[in-house]
């Protein structure tokens, strides 16, 4: 409660300073549980609001696209509870391409029911603390690519982006580690980790090693580097960086 007092006084002292004022009846103070943009936050943890999981579990049915754009809508907004998203709506959203007319085929109705089960069993993700270390774990699969944000040993978030067509084609060796350097299209990620503070996990990190034994502009650079002679890459852990902590992946 003491720190909740501090915490209120400095806003209080910034509001007052930038002549901005707040409605009393719409605040609410040393609460334990509340609810904020349809989200649940309770003992720094974050669920999906009540109602929402309930208008979820009501969707019986979809009956046209105008119903499946709603729902999508829906379950997009809450993506970051469920584990691999993209896979599990992927036969949905291919019903939204405008050369696909309106067929809700027996696929598309169990891709619903499981993505609706999924949403209805969403985790409750730890809420962030940008002081501390993140850890960023990925996987990828032939149509999707995956990552997952932990701190501390709990789940911040997940995410999750399904391959385009271009991307689908062979000759793309590791996605796993494509689906860490895409992580900087997603907020809900790039925002929050940086990877001279995550973890490569599995054999990601040992292939990425492997494989920057054997590229010679690497080799190059990692000299450059260790000899002081370049400000725009540095060693770390036998990975290659650069500015904005990114990984030099061959």
């Amino acid at each position: 409660m003491a720190e909740h007092q501090i915490h209120l006084q400095l806003i209080f002292e910034k509001l007052r300073e930038n002549e901005l004022y707040v409605k009393r009846e719409k605040c609410a103070f040393a609460q334990e549980r509340i609810n904020f943009l349809d989200h649940v936050i309770e003992c720094g943890r974050m669920g999906m609001e009540d109602g929402k999981v309930k208008a979820i579990q009501d969707w019986k049915v979809l009956s046209s696209i105008t119903e499946l754009r709603s729902f999508l809508g829906l379950a997009n907004y809450y993506r970051r509870f469920v584990e691999g998203f993209s896979k599990k709506a992927g036969p949905l959203t291919e019903l939204l391409k405008k050369s696909n007319t309106w067929n809700c085929t027996p696929e598309c109705q169990v891709a619903f029911n499981q993505l609706k089960k999924a949403m209805m069993e969403g985790q409750v993700l730890g809420i962030a603390d940008v002081t501390k270390p993140f850890e960023v774990e990925t996987d990828a699969l032939d149509f999707t690519l995956s990552g997952v944000l932990l701190q501390d040993g709990h789940l911040v978030a997940y995410e999750s982006r399904k391959l385009n067509d271009a991307e689908r084609r062979p000759g793309r060796s590791n996605k796993a580690a494509d689906a860490l350097s895409r992580k900087s299209e997603h907020a809900t990620l790039c925002m929050l980790a940086h990877l001279k503070a995550s973890k490569l996990t599995g054999s990601v990190g040992e292939a990425i090693k492997a494989h920057l034994k054997d590229d010679p502009a690497a080799q190059t650079i990692i000299q450059l580097a260790k000899d002081g002679k370049t400000s725009q890459f540095w060693v770390e852990d036998d990975l290659l960086l650069t500015k904005g902590n990114r990984l030099y992946v061959p």
